[in-house]
């Protein structure tokens, strides 16, 4: 691996709780193993760790933000439990670029780490939005917090109407 400058250094730092710890531990030793250039080595020795994880705690929340749009009821179940619950997701799967894939990973990480928290219409509905089919239906038990018949009718016209803006085989 090349030679990384102090942007991509900040960016490795801010992605990984991993390599922050190791940050806190020896400075230098974490930025040489990081093979950061020797112009910006200083500058991110210099660094201080309270303010990277300062940081990457707010990149964090954003993400938690973006991500609780798609899955409310799951994040409404997990309660007081959610940050730490996404702060343990987030160790495990970095951040991807699609929202929607994130929110996908994150209700299936819930599903496992903490059924009771599981929405199955949330996670059916980002895996056909992530998807390739251009119609799918599934019937789950646990559609929210509504009565079963008013859910089904509801998402059954959610999906009619995103055949009609433009998912159809006509196009």
């Amino acid at each position: 691996m090349g030679e990384i400058d102090f942007v991509t250094a900040l960016g490795r730092l801010l992605h990984d709780v991993r390599l922050r710890e190791a940050f806190r531990a020896d400075r230098a030793h974490t930025v040489e193993a990081l093979n950061v250039r020797t112009t910006d080595c200083q500058a991110i020795v210099r660094l201080a760790p309270d303010e990277v994880e300062f940081q990457a705690r707010i990149l964090l929340k954003k993400r938690l933000d973006a991500i609780q749009r798609f899955i409310p009821i799951t994040c409404e179940r997990l309660g007081e439990g959610i940050w730490t619950t996404f702060v343990d997701y987030s160790n495990k799967i970095s951040s991807l670029s699609d929202v929607t894939e994130d929110a996908c990973c994150f209700a299936e990480y819930v599903a496992e780490a903490v059924p009771a928290a599981r929405c199955s219409s949330e996670v059916n509905r980002l895996r056909f939005a992530k998807g390739r089919s251009r119609f799918c239906m599934r019937f789950t038990r646990d559609a929210g917090m509504e009565s079963g018949d008013s859910v089904i009718r509801r998402e059954a016209m959610r999906c009619i109407e995103g055949l009609r803006v433009g998912r159809t085989a006509n196009g």
